[in-house]
């Protein structure tokens, strides 16, 4: 219900499938001439391997959101302070709606065009036969449910150590964790909006780096 919300997913399956193959497998590729046939023969194999539904899930957790949120479940905490299993199909509609153009219809900076796009969005879901509503319920619904802020996901910033190097290294070169191929490796490892943990601790790193630093200077004079 939910993908027929996005007016780019109103052609069916398949142009969900090619906006998927878009995000995972062709996101580091430039957009030559080579770049539409390698998206439709792409959306075809993964029509083949994949259900509907698991085309539509990865298109889900696909998807820019805008406010450094990939992801529906980023989306959901960015805008909505909770998890995915919690929206309300009202929320959901508004997220869904946010795709299309998720900087144009931000609705901290253009609540107005928002809000518009958000009561097409629930138009469309009435219209689906999942929520029984008059046009002007709809408005008001909308207005109810508009995000009044968001809770920002920056970007934060990493220091480039050998360490995180060799994690980078691995996941995208020697480990088929995040794909069977590299593209698709480095679209959820860039993003996917991961969360990665590791052994390494920060601030016991940062105290043995100070440590070093004491050490008397052994060299030779």
């Amino acid at each position: 219900m939910l993908a027929n919300v996005n007016d780019g997913a109103s052609g069916g399956a398949s142009t969900i499938t090619q906006q998927v193959v878009k995000n995972e497998l062709l996101a580091t590729l430039p957009r030559d001439g080579r770049y539409k046939l390698l998206q439709m023969r792409y959306a075809v194999l993964l029509e083949r391997e994949l259900s509907k539904d698991q085309i539509l899930e990865r298109w889900f957790n696909t998807n820019f959101y805008g406010y450094n949120a990939y992801g529906i479940k980023a989306a959901a905490e960015v805008y909505f302070g909770k998890d995915v299993k919690d929206l309300t199909i009202e929320e959901g509609a508004f997220l869904v709606g946010l795709v299309r153009a998720p900087s144009a219809y931000d609705p901290i900076n253009n609540r107005s065009l928002s809000l518009s796009r958000f009561v097409t969005a629930l138009t469309r879901v009435r219209d689906e036969g999942f929520i029984t509503l008059t046009d002007d319920q709809i408005v008001r619904r909308a207005a109810e449910n508009m995000p009044t802020g968001v809770r920002s996901r920056p970007d934060e910033p990493v220091q480039r150590t050998h360490f995180t190097e060799m994690v980078k290294d691995y996941l995208l070169n020697q480990s088929t964790t995040l794909g069977a191929t590299y593209q698709e490796r480095y679209a959820k490892l860039f993003r996917g909006g991961l969360r990665i943990y590791t052994t390494l601790d920060r601030d016991v790193q940062a105290s043995a780096d100070e440590a070093v630093k004491l050490l008397p200077d052994n060299s030779v004079n």
